[in-house]
């Protein structure tokens, strides 16, 4: 019941369940049921608290039962955080191997934020490699997910991934309705995203010769962030 209670809020508050997890540590967990439950939460936890865990000793174990046993959204979270500690560990070919494996449950599962996560994740990894192609294909497939779940900032993260692809592309129309869309979220997005949007938006004017608009933007970027962090390259 314990881990249960843990479940229902690490997302919401990583912190709590982090602490909460560590504790029950201590107290023992038994059977390999509860072990894999506590495993894939810890990961889980970790990975919400922006800890980057490149251990796959912990996450393995959820794995280890859930390939198994289970629901399709345990198969779909334990695959994914274990490709996630690869990610981290700069594992890249070991990670697509675990989201692939993840991916064969997304449609299957009722998390559709965890299954936007993975094809995020996925789309991470193609930048990696320079597989254009799938860049595209599975930011699309993170953008339907993303909408369902009617969550505006992952969507609008997902959107600069698109970016990415058309300015690699060199398809400043479809770049400019991208950023378009990303602009209606500016209220909630970090100013690490607001950051890749004004580079985004600056290598499109600089490419289709808009100077005047350039030059614009460049006075708007600048007066939008604390000069600390202008990206001044």
């Amino acid at each position: 019941m314990q881990l249960e209670s843990v479940a229902s809020y690490v997302n919401e508050e990583p912190a709590r369940a982090l602490s909460e997890l560590d504790s029950l540590h201590q107290e023992g967990i038994s059977g390999r049921e509860a072990n894999a439950k506590y495993a894939l939460l810890y990961s889980i936890a970790l990975e919400k608290n922006w800890i980057e865990d490149t251990d796959d000793s912990l996450v393995n174990i959820s794995v280890e039962w859930y390939s198994r046993h289970g629901s399709a959204d345990d198969k779909l979270k334990a695959y994914y955080y274990q490709g996630r500690i690869y990610q981290n560990a700069g594992d890249n070919e070991s990670a697509m191997e675990s989201f692939v494996k993840a991916e064969e449950y997304a449609d299957k599962a009722e998390d559709i934020t965890t299954a936007g996560l993975l094809y995020d994740a996925m789309s991470n990894v193609a930048i990696d490699i320079f597989d254009n192609a799938s860049i595209l294909e599975y930011c699309r497939m993170a953008e339907s997910y993303h909408r369902k779940a009617k969550d505006g900032k992952r969507y609008s993260y997902t959107l600069l991934g698109l970016a990415i692809y058309y300015t690699i592309e060199g398809q400043y129309d479809e770049l400019s309705s991208v950023l378009d869309s990303v602009k209606m979220f500016w209220d909630i997005l970090d100013i690490r995203h607001k950051d890749s949007y004004y580079q985004f938006r600056l290598a499109e004017f600089k490419e289709t010769g808009r100077t005047q608009m350039l030059e614009a933007g460049i006075e708007e970027y600048i007066s939008e962030f604390p000069e600390d962090t202008v990206n001044w390259m």
